[in-house]
């Protein structure tokens, strides 16, 4: 028998014989492929937590500092509210959703940051209208007529989630408040 056969009959075991496990041969291209670099771990910009691999980019979450309110308005339900805003979508042709957190549903106008570039960056933003009504329990929409007005589970931005109390605190249970 030539090496060549003698090579493939090694692979195969012999009828009757031991089994033997096939094995690739060293040059497989499977065998040739780079191992995956590893990535660098997230710089969270605390420098109590160095990262040993470098990255590029240093992140830091900043929520606002401040929400200033300039107007605010208080609607008895949320199928009030969202009739308004149904109202608002149906002739703006534009679509909105409200927010929900902290038992609140709400709409807020906030202005622009390129408005008030010195303010934003000071951690100051504003809201020139929040408009608002109690909702206990979250729920996806709200359905006024053949209207769904899609409501967005805000509950895990620091600031809305804030905003939200504030209101309910302060203004929830009065809509003379406003």
């Amino acid at each position: 028998m030539n090496r060549r056969l003698e090579s493939v009959a090694a692979n195969f075991p012999a009828p009757g014989g031991p089994t033997q496990v096939a094995r690739r041969a060293p040059h497989h291209p499977y065998d040739a492929q780079p191992k995956r670099a590893k990535r660098p771990r997230l710089n969270t910009g605390d420098p109590s937590q160095p990262s040993p691999d470098s990255t590029l980019v240093s992140i830091i979450h900043s929520p606002p500092q401040e929400i200033v309110v300039t107007g605010l308005t208080s609607f008895t339900n949320q199928v009030n509210l969202a009739s308004m805003v149904a109202f608002v979508m149906n002739v703006s042709g534009q679509p909105l959703a409200l927010y929900w957190a902290e038992g609140v549903v709400f709409l807020a106008d906030f202005v622009e940051p390129e408005a008030l570039p010195e303010e934003y960056v000071k951690g100051r933003i504003y809201a020139s209208n929040i408009s608002h009504a109690p909702m206990a329990k979250y729920n996806n929409f709200v359905r006024v007529g053949n209207i769904e007005v899609p409501v967005i589970d805000v509950t895990s931005n620091i600031g809305l989630r804030d905003l939200a109390r504030w209101i309910r605190e302060n203004h929830q249970s009065d809509p003379e408040k406003s």
